[in-house]
């Protein structure tokens, strides 16, 4: 006998006997291949138009594979037939549109349908496929038990409530009536209604904010005649609240503050404000309490235009820096304060040579007129001796007394040709600290 086919996936049936040489060949692409696709094979559809999967034994088909997976593009509903077979699919629309799919056995069947981006394992039932299970809970069929996180129910009654009739089991309760409250009877018992009584349920009955009302937790509070706010929460206030905060609870007391004034405190009572009054003055203490007053001329205050002196580059906050003066020596003046000199500060005491003409002089004949009024004393011999060649005899002088030249010369000035001369040079760069002249800003 030759090899039959399995009628379901088409797989090898060898005969006991036959495919001598070729039996390897014949399991491994009749049997194995053909199966691992059956299990973990996949059919990608991504032409946008109806398709009847292949069919075919002991070689690879569209039908066979595990998986089918739709990619195509479209807006039209595609229908999928599948043989109409025991097989289980899973579907999954992943089209690029919005197109939904039909999967749906030869016949053809009514099929399942699978939306956009859904996924269904979906299985042949005997005579149509259907969902057993799926990524989109509107597509399921079945209810869903409350052991699986449902109520177990299909429908419930209108105006009912649901509740548990007994363990693991949910019901529906007939309507309540209008306005009336839910009683519950305890265990296994269905809860019933109860009108307005006495009590609570009076109360309940009351408009909120009328007298008698019951308020409820998260409920309106409406406008309450009187009572006392406690832990209340949210509460605006620009229309929840009227009158004014006083003092003793953290307010003003007052319900207007007049602009730019100072407050200070008053106690109990409402507060005081100081106005700014004029420009330019400050706050001062008077020893009891706090007022606008003129700066006086003895404090902190420094008019404007007044020029300082300050050891650094920039000038400080309020002062503008003067660029009029630069490399000037300070002077202390009892009178006017001016500006003066030439000569640059680092140029005045900087290293200076010294250099100049002294008194030299050569050979200088004095002439008579330059030399001092003077005469000259001639002694002769003693007197009682011989008189002397050229004694005077007769004229009343002795011929032993000493003869005296008349004076001359006439004691004028006279000068000295100059010559030059050079020293050690004198270090006059003195140590200093630069300052800036600012002026204050109005």
């Amino acid at each position: 006998m030759a090899t039959s086919y399995t009628s379901l996936l088409g797989l090898a049936l060898p005969v006991t006997g036959e495919l001598s040489g070729t039996w390897g060949s014949t399991v491994n692409t009749e049997i194995t291949a053909l199966l691992d696709s059956a299990v973990a094979g996949t059919t990608t559809i991504s032409s946008d138009a109806d398709i009847t999967l292949t069919t075919t034994t002991g070689a690879a088909n569209e039908a066979r594979e595990a998986i089918i997976l739709w990619t195509a593009g479209g807006t039209v509903t595609r229908n999928i037939t599948a043989p109409a077979q025991s097989k289980v699919y899973v579907v999954i629309n992943k089209s690029s549109n919005t197109q939904s799919i039909v999967l749906r056995g030869v016949g053809p069947t009514t099929g399942v349908t699978i939306v956009l981006n859904e996924k269904a394992v979906c299985a042949w039932n005997g005579s149509d496929f259907v969902k057993i299970s799926s990524t989109v809970i509107t597509n399921l069929t079945g209810t869903l038990p409350v052991a699986n996180g449902g109520t177990g129910l299909t429908s419930g009654t209108s105006g009912g409530i649901l509740y548990y009739s007994a363990a693991g089991t949910l019901a529906s309760s007939a309507a309540l009536a209008a306005s009336s409250l839910v009683v519950g009877g305890g265990a296994g018992v269905t809860p019933a209604t109860t009108t307005t009584g006495t009590g609570v349920v009076t109360a309940l009955g009351v408009n909120t904010g009328t007298a008698g009302a019951f308020v409820v937790n998260g409920g309106a509070l409406g406008t309450p005649s009187s009572g006392t706010l406690t832990s209340a929460t949210g509460l605006p206030l620009t229309t929840g609240v009227t009158g004014t905060l006083p003092v003793a609870n953290g307010g003003t007391g007052l319900a207007t503050l007049t602009a730019n004034n100072v407050i200070l405190g008053n106690g109990a009572t409402a507060p005081l404000f100081v106005a700014p009054s004029t420009n330019g003055n400050v706050l001062t203490s008077n020893g009891t309490t706090w007022v606008s007053s003129t700066p006086s001329a003895g404090g902190t205050t420094i008019p404007a235009g007044t020029a300082m002196l300050f050891a650094q580059t920039a000038a400080p906050t309020g002062f503008t820096k003067s660029t009029t003066h630069d490399n000037k020596a300070l002077r202390v003046v009892s009178g006017s304060a001016s500006s003066g000199g030439s000569v640059a500060f680092t140029t005045a005491f900087a290293s200076q040579a010294v250099a100049g003409t002294v008194g030299t002089s050569g050979a200088t004949t004095l002439t008579t007129s330059q030399i001092p009024s003077h005469n000259h004393t001639i002694p002769r011999h003693p007197c009682g001796g011989s008189p002397g060649v050229g004694a005077r005899q007769g004229s009343g002088i002795e011929a032993c007394d000493p003869w005296t030249t008349s004076s001359t010369g006439g004691g004028s000035s006279h000068t000295h040709t100059g010559g030059t001369f050079t020293g050690t040079a004198i270090n006059l760069a003195v140590s200093y600290v630069d300052v800036i002249i600012a002026t204050k800003n109005a």
